[in-house]
């Protein structure tokens, strides 16, 4: 296990501070100060993607202390239902973009959506991190 614990436990960290980056911004539907009016995003699947991020987290935490090969792969696990939950999410907010995007020209909607507030950065960071995290805890459960 070696360095690849403490990459992995650094990646998750990143990982999950970029994705309450972009979080936020869901949970901020309908305050005056927010520009989101409403959300595309599924409420059950804003719950989902943060609860199995801390599943893996937990089990990649637990997987570094007792350096067991069953908490690398478990942690695969959460991580794989995670990216599919996450992924899930990336094509609703893209669609939400295209739709606005596409929208005939005059006046703006007067409902604003939350997930246009992301930045395209943003999503690509977290997205860009978790696939790095993916690929570290893959090769510790290899390696064990």
């Amino acid at each position: 296990m070696g360095w690849l614990g403490g990459l992995g436990l650094a990646l998750y960290a990143l990982t999950m501070l970029a994705g309450l980056a972009l979080w936020r911004h869901t949970t901020e539907v309908g305050r005056p100060e927010s520009g989101g009016q409403t959300s595309n995003l599924p409420p059950l699947l804003l719950f989902v993607h943060p609860l199995l991020a801390f599943g893996g987290a937990i089990t990649w935490t637990a997987y570094v202390v007792l350096d067991e090969a069953w908490l690398a792969w478990t942690t695969l696990g959460w991580l794989v239902l995670g990216v599919a939950v996450g992924e899930l999410l990336f094509v609703r907010t893209l669609r939400s973009r295209r739709q606005k995007v596409a929208a005939p020209i005059g006046p703006e909607p007067d409902q604003h959506v939350a997930e246009n507030a992301m930045t395209l950065p943003g999503i690509a960071l977290h997205g860009v991190l978790a696939l790095l995290l993916v690929v570290v805890v893959l090769v510790a459960a290899l390696t064990s």
